[in-house]
């Protein structure tokens, strides 16, 4: 196989298997029956937590196939397509197919893949280190919206910078969730310092950044027919090209601005459409306003190297009813990673990214070039408990705050490789516990009829148990089993060891310790079926419908994959 095959085969087989395990453990192979012929996948190595490794080649019975011989097998085995339809099973594969060609394009336009997997990066060198994608997932690089032009464009692994698009837009067409004193015009100032169209913001306009791919839609979008009739959104221009993707594609970065900025985007990307939805749209504004309230104050207080990356503004246009548009949404984000301050900050998710070659993570390939790489990892995981998952847990424990804390949302500043200081990023992907509304009082009610993030405990402990542990805490341990640096259940029994110290604190909430402690199954995120039955993530009513339980390791450490 490829590089690139080789990448999406683990993607697509760990991302199949863990939501349909009728597969066989024999030596060396897992296999897959349909009654009449065998399937072989070879696996270097077999993870409790579900991350397995795979090495091909894949053989079907006693020949050797390709990855996409595979994949017709098994789209015509009877029990897998039962779970959805002929077409979409034809969809999906089209779809696993354009992820591997984005990902051996990008493969090929790496000048080095050593430095990548090897060496220092910073913020958006990091960001732009994410080639594979979602190692659970059987289509991560998909990009349906995107030409081959606008990935190469747009997609972070190119590295390619670019400016953004300003229009001028009526005032009573905007509409603004704040979460600060400060005015727009001040934020959008920060983002063009050297305005050349500052003489249209006056007491009726303002003037709006787009990124450059929903320019193209704006320009064409029948939803924005009339405004751009009646001269109530007018094109400006570019300016200032040094705007780049971080890994997300939607959300970009200067090298010298103070905020970020998250756009919608009409594209999909792994399981949804993105654009903004106004309950995201308006949850970094509700979290601002918690996170300056007295009792967070604290929790900075009690964890000073761990941070929120705030989101306070957020603007988009409205029709003539008054709703928002949701392909015109758009968000601020702080952005402190600019000059210095950006060396060594890495997702946590290129650093547990494996390399298409050797199948090595970043992380264990940097440790292995200490003197003692399985005593740095000890070492590395320990840091990674305490920098990273002890605050998240005391948020939700102390604070009723629920962050979808995945591997793309954790960032890491990493000193001589260990974790020292950590960020949480993406305040969609936040939520608020019971415990919250005694916390914060009736005013969190309120806000929260906008943001529509008051979760229910059993959602919350599901959806944080998903995100913080299996997606990023599992991988974290998987990465480092499985190139050989300890083994998956010592990494478990340190980490039960950790969750039951923190039990012992006195936590107002222990609802979320008490099932990870104590569940015999926890419940994944189903990115395969999710795919296969083309479910658009962010729409659903019901988000835990995508939801399987699998077995929990932190119960029993010793179990067999």
């Amino acid at each position: 196989m490829t590089l690139s095959e080789r990448a999406t085969a683990n993607c697509f087989f760990n991302a199949l298997l863990r939501e349909w395990p009728r597969y066989e453990v024999a030596p060396g192979y897992l296999l897959i029956r349909d009654g009449e012929h065998t399937l072989h996948l070879p696996y270097r190595h077999l993870s409790i937590t579900g991350r397995h490794r795979f090495a091909g080649p894949l053989r079907l019975d006693d020949r050797q196939v390709s990855f996409r011989e595979a994949l017709d097998w098994l789209f015509r085995h009877p029990e897998l397509i039962k779970l959805s339809t002929p077409a979409r099973a034809q969809a999906l594969k089209a779809r696993v197919q354009d992820s591997l060609t984005n990902l051996e394009h990008s493969l090929n336009a790496q000048a080095s893949l050593d430095r990548l997997f090897g060496e220092p990066l910073d913020f958006i060198e990091a960001e732009a280190t994410l080639l594979v994608g979602h190692s659970i997932h059987p289509c991560p690089k998909t990009r349906e919206g995107f030409t081959p032009e606008d990935t190469r464009r747009y997609a972070p692994e190119y590295a390619n910078a670019f400016p953004l698009c300003w229009y001028r837009v009526a005032r009573h067409r905007l509409g603004a969730s704040k979460g600060t004193d400060l005015e727009p015009e001040m934020l959008i100032q920060q983002l063009l310092p050297d305005n050349p169209w500052q003489e249209h913001i006056d007491d009726e306009h303002l003037i709006l950044p787009c990124h450059p791919y929903q320019h193209r839609h704006w320009q064409t979008d029948p939803a924005l027919a009339t405004l751009r009739h009646q001269g109530e959104l007018v094109y400006l221009g570019k300016a200032d090209p040094r705007w780049r993707a971080t890994s997300s594609v939607r959300a970009i970065w200067h090298p010298e601005r103070p905020w970020m900025l998250k756009f919608s985007l009409s594209v999909r990307l792994t399981n949804s459409l993105r654009h903004l939805q106004e309950g995201e749209f308006h949850r970094g504004a509700v979290l601002e306003q918690v996170l300056d309230s007295p009792a967070l104050a604290e929790f900075a207080t009690r964890f000073p190297y761990f941070r929120i990356l705030r989101e306070p503004l957020g603007l988009g246009i409205q029709d003539d009813a008054g709703q928002l548009l949701p392909q015109t949404l758009m968000l601020w984000r702080d952005n402190p990673f600019v000059g210095e301050a950006a060396n060594n900050v890495e997702t946590l998710v290129t650093l547990l990214q494996d390399d298409p070659r050797s199948g090595l993570s970043r992380l264990a390939q940097r440790l292995m070039q200490t003197p003692h790489p399985e005593t740095a990892a000890s070492y590395w995981f320990a840091a990674f408990l305490d920098v990273v998952v002890e605050p998240l847990l005391i948020a939700q424990a102390d604070y009723g705050l629920l962050f979808g804390a995945h591997q793309q949302n954790i960032l890491l500043q990493l000193d001589d490789l260990m974790p020292v200081r950590g960020w949480f990023r993406d305040c969609q992907g936040t939520g608020f516990t019971d415990l919250a509304t005694q916390c914060y009082g009736p005013h969190l009610g309120r806000l929260v009829e906008r943001s529509a993030n008051l979760v229910p405990t059993e959602m919350g402990t599901r959806l944080f148990g998903y995100y913080l542990f299996i997606n990023a805490t599992f991988n974290v341990i998987a990465s480092l089993a499985g190139a050989g640096l300890g083994r998956e259940r010592d990494y478990l029994a340190r980490l039960r060891d950790f969750l039951l110290d923190l039990k012992t604190r006195g936590l107002h909430d222990a609802v979320v310790l008490n099932y990870l402690l104590e569940s015999p199954t926890l419940w994944a995120k189903g990115n395969f079926l999710c795919a296969f039955q083309a479910i658009n993530e962010n729409t659903m009513a019901d988000p835990l419908s995508l939801y399987h339980p699998m077995a929990n390791p932190i119960v029993n450490p010793n179990a067999n994959p």
